[in-house]
């Protein structure tokens, strides 16, 4: 009792223990444990100069001090990397195939819509949630957003998101998603194996990368070649290192023809970095560079639905 009572001592002048009564939780399972408690490993659950967990996560309503609550549902990519990962890397890569495309308009609050997609969706869910519909033959959905343009995706299955959507819904390996010039679609492997992935530079985009740099390979020079090649706006993917690698054979056999000097394979940037989704907003890279590709908003005709 009395180690008890010294070891409550700092605790109950530091956090004001009528005011944190999530602490005497912790100060009771220590007494009946018969363990000291430490000031800064028993200090986990709540905050370290006052005042209980609640009050420190209130970015986090699904989470509750005591329990083993999820975080909140992340939803708005900082960045167009970010976008193309999670939505080919994170949902397409897992079945996720069938998809519905809008803008928000101006004059509507982006955080307010996300709120109602998601819960008219039935999309905060935890992964055991999603495992016992996968079991059920049940339907997943999952939610992306960047700046006002957003996608909501679903593996297949029994969803209202198919009943309400009928007209709009879009199959993935059919029609591919187009955002920002990436190509962004699923497709079976060589010899007819598993559907997988594919992230590409969109048809149009790439025709106007390879005239653009056939126009200008015998008017440069190699090292200005190099830093433009570099520059292109678009991650590594493995189709987009194709494409890349079209552009180079291009740019070296028209200065071949003109006797120029030839640019190695180590010009272009053929290694992708895996970046946070939904970390801190940043500057993309390349943007600006090569602003055409990469426009303000997207062209009409790139997104099938706008929010009403």
């Amino acid at each position: 009792m009395l180690e008890y009572s010294r070891a409550v001592a700092p605790f109950r002048a530091a956090f004001r223990l009528r005011e944190a009564p999530c602490v005497a939780r912790v100060f009771t399972k220590a007494r009946f444990s018969r363990r000291v408690l430490h000031p800064k490993r028993d200090a986990k659950g709540f905050a370290a100069l006052g005042g209980c967990a609640a009050k420190q996560t209130k970015q986090f309503p699904n989470y509750f001090p005591g329990t083993r609550g999820a975080v909140v549902y992340r939803c708005e990519a900082t960045s167009i990397a970010g976008f193309v990962q999670q939505l080919a890397v994170g949902y397409v890569a897992n079945g996720y195939w069938f998809y519905v495309t809008g803008i928000i308009p101006d004059g509507k609050d982006p955080g307010t819509v996300d709120e109602k997609i998601i819960g008219q969706y039935g999309i905060d869910v935890s992964k055991w949630t999603r495992c016992r519909r996968k079991r059920a033959g049940s339907a997943n959905a999952q939610y992306l957003r960047y700046g006002r343009l957003f996608v909501i995706i679903a593996t297949r299955g029994e969803h209202q998101l198919f009943a309400a959507e009928r007209k709009r819904l879009r199959d993935a390996r059919e029609h591919p998603i187009h955002f920002r010039g990436y190509s962004i679609g699923c497709r079976r492997g060589r010899g007819g194996g598993k559907y997988h992935p594919s992230v590409r530079i969109q048809r149009e985009d790439y025709r106007q990368l390879k005239a653009h740099f056939a126009q200008i390979a015998v008017h440069r020079t190699a090292e200005d070649l190099r830093h433009e090649l570099r520059a292109i706006p678009f991650e590594p993917y493995a189709p987009v290192r194709n494409q890349l690698r079209g552009i180079l054979r291009l740019v070296n056999r028209l200065r071949k023809a003109a006797g120029l000097e030839l640019l190695s394979w180590d010009t272009l940037r053929l290694r992708r970095r895996p970046v946070q989704p939904f970390g801190k907003p940043g500057s993309d890279r390349g943007l600006q560079e090569m602003p055409r590709l990469c426009a303000a908003e997207p062209p009409s005709g790139r997104l099938d639905a706008v929010l009403p």
